[in-house]
């Protein structure tokens, strides 16, 4: 008599062409972003209003997140969690922009609020397209059996 068993391991999904390309203009957008604001951080102080640190610490972010969504916008499958870390980290930074501007807890020019505001727009956007390519992408399970 077989009493072998089997359990899901994890769950992982071929990407739709749709998550695919999202993520690979997250990659892309803050990739580009990031540099930027590592490389101009200074000069951008001036025209923002926000500290020079604060939009470095932001660009090395962007870097590391654009790199981790280039990744795994180019794998033939994707593990479903950590497509929903990107969402869920564009959504807070969407979010967390927004608060920086309400709250004032920083002194921002206009130039900034404008830039923070479209920004936080186009992250935001993004998110929804990973997400609902996401939900078009085919799951895939996999099982140990022991």
């Amino acid at each position: 008599m077989n009493t072998t068993t089997s359990r899901l391991v994890t769950s992982f999904s071929t990407p739709s062409i749709l998550l695919r390309r999202a993520l690979l203009s997250d990659a892309t957008l803050t990739s580009v972003t990031g540099i930027f604001l590592l490389l101009a951080g200074k000069p951008l102080e001036i025209v923002l209003g926000i500290p020079a640190t604060m939009l470095q610490i932001a660009g090395l972010t962007f870097i590391l997140l654009g790199a981790f969504a280039a990744w795994l916008g180019t794998r033939p499958r994707v593990h479903r969690t950590l497509v929903f870390v990107v969402i869920v980290l564009n959504v807070l930074w969407a979010v967390d922009s927004m608060l920086m501007l309400i709250s004032r807890w920083v002194q921002t020019t206009p130039i900034a609020e404008l830039f923070v505001i479209a920004q936080a727009v186009i992250v935001a956007s993004i998110a929804e397209l990973e997400f609902i390519g996401l939900r078009r992408s085919t799951f895939v399970e996999s099982y140990a059996r022991h």
